[in-house]
Formats: structure tokens, sequence, C-alpha cells
């Protein structure tokens, strides 16, 4: 995206037809992770998302809370087995709690990654058609403002930029005019 913006932006500036100095380019610039964020379609989509995933998190936080304790059970057993205050038949018990951590902890790292899997397959099911739609509205924008280009302010690969104009407010503003967002 980075490079695309850069070899349109030098193919536009190097034309022969291309009308306009660079000083009289009218250029614009779109934070769309704000816009994102502030679209009232992304603020209900991440609250939807926040809710749903709090379960889950319980389930982890009890899980680890679980396996801190069996943790503890199981050195305290460990240090009595090295002062030799643990009888022969709880030495067993020992290694069936060792086999037992070391299952529920592959369980729980299979359920941490799980979790974190859906989040992101979930974050990106909700962006993608405000996104899009996003980008209609700039394109929109862009034309009916005469820009000569919209960059996307943090992957653009632009450093710097002497005069432009910041649309990321316009497009929110034109986003929830357009686009209510569905309370569930």
């Amino acid at each position: 995206m980075r490079i695309f913006s850069w070899v349109l932006l030098s193919l536009c500036l190097s034309l022969g037809g291309f009308h306009l100095k660079a000083a009289d380019m009218k250029l614009g610039m779109v934070d769309f992770q704000q816009a994102l964020n502030s679209v009232e379609e992304g603020k209900t989509a991440k609250d939807k998302l926040k809710k749903e995933f709090e379960g889950k998190q319980k389930e982890i936080e009890r899980q680890k809370a679980e396996l801190e304790k069996l943790q503890i059970d199981i050195e305290g057993m460990q240090k009595k087995a090295a002062s030799g205050l643990l009888k022969p038949e709880a030495m067993e018990g020992l290694g069936t709690k060792e086999k037992e951590f070391r299952g529920k902890y592959e369980n729980y790292l299979t359920l941490v990654q799980n979790h974190q899997k859906d989040i992101s397959q979930k974050e990106m099911e909700a962006t993608r058609g405000i996104l899009t739609r996003l980008r209609d509205i700039v394109v929109e924008l862009g034309r009916q403002d005469g820009y000569a280009m919209v960059l996307e302010k943090n992957e653009s690969g632009l450093l710097y930029a002497s005069n432009y104009t910041d649309l990321t407010e316009k497009l929110i503003q034109e986003y929830n005019k357009k686009y209510k967002a569905k309370k569930k």
C-alpha cells in the first residue's frame, strides 16, 4: 500500500499532461484507525465484541487460577519430598499431580490460542464492511471537494506534507450520517 501511494504520487507529478503544480495540488489525509474507532457503527461493533469475549476471558482466568493453585500444591509436595518428609505413597501422588498439571496447562494454552484467533477473526469480520464503506466515502469526499489525492495517514509512507487537509473528522461525520449504527 505504501509503495503504491508513492508510485502514484511520483507518476502524477512526473506526467507532462498533469497541469497542476505540486504546490497547487489539494492533498487530503485520513486516519482510518481513528475513523473506525470513532464512527458509531465501529463503537457498537467494538462493544459487542468486548461483551462477547468477556465470558471467554473469565474462563481463561478461571483455568489460570486453577493452574496456579495446582502449581503451589506441587511445589509444596516437592519441598517435602526434598526434605524427606513426604511418604513414599505420597510420591506417587506427586507424579499424578504433575501429570495433571501438564494436561491442564496444554488445555489452557490451546484455549488462549483459540481465544486470540477467534478475537482476531471476529474483529476482522466486524471491521471489513465498515472499512469498505469508509473508503467509499473518502472517494466521494475527494471527488466532491476537488482533492488530487487522499492518503491514509498511518500507511501512506508520507513523512511530511506542508499543506494538507485532515479529512478524518469529516469522514466520521459523513459515515455516521449515511450509516446509522444498529443497536443490538
